[in-house]
């Protein structure tokens, strides 16, 4: 019971949720009942405190956590730091919220699986392996969106898997345009990682 427990409260995010952490803008990997693992550029130290920024579906959260592990994270040319972070307090509505969202996504996957329900009618996607790509690209005042089997990131915008979702899309999009070079390269960077593993193919099938 407590193994089942421990798997459906911490859920890993199929498209990293754009997060300030520390007053830095991150991204939110992994999120469970008592903290995340983040994504982000600046240093910070094991046992210091760490403010957590978050919103997702029009709701927001600031959260008090504390710095519990951090490594860096090398991805292309560009530093990144993975650092696991501990909520000092319960957990906000919206995180609930967002862990309930993921796990019952992966029930669905589950009896989609079951019943044979192929990729195409996919929810989620297992990252990297699948050629089909879609460039998202800014061209100052609208976006171009184009189908690809290129994973290069391109300079003014992203490239993710074909799958993603609309809402998902819409909410990188939207963090690309208010964000400042720091957040743009860090936007790509994230959208480099989730389609770089090389085994990974379009499915159902989605583990929280």
């Amino acid at each position: 019971m407590q193994n089942n427990r421990r798997r459906f409260d911490r859920v890993h995010l199929t498209t990293p949720l754009p997060a300030k952490i520390g007053g830095g803008r991150g991204f939110i990997l992994d999120v469970s009942l008592s903290g995340f693992r983040v994504a982000h550029q600046h240093l910070v130290s094991v046992d210091t405190a760490c403010v957590v920024e978050v919103e997702w579906q029009g709701d927001r959260a600031v959260i008090d956590c504390r710095v519990i592990r951090t490594h860096a994270h090398r991805a292309s040319t560009s530093r990144v730091y993975h650092t696991g972070l501990e909520m000092l307090s319960s957990p906000a509505t919206l995180i609930r919220e967002l862990i309930e969202w993921h796990v019952l996504r992966a029930l669905d996957e589950q009896k989609a699986n079951a019943r044979g329900v192929p990729p195409v009618a996919a929810q989620s996607v297992q990252t990297g392996g699948g050629r089909d790509y879609v460039r998202h690209e800014w061209m100052g005042s609208d976006w171009r969106a184009l189908p690809t089997s290129d994973p290069r990131q391109p300079r003014q915008g992203f490239t993710v898997a074909a799958a993603t979702t609309a809402e998902e899309v819409a909410m990188l999009r939207q963090t690309f345009e208010q964000g400042d070079r720091t957040a743009r390269e860090m936007l790509r960077k994230m959208a480099e990682m989730s389609i770089s593993s090389a085994d990974g193919i379009p499915t159902r099938k989605y583990t929280p």
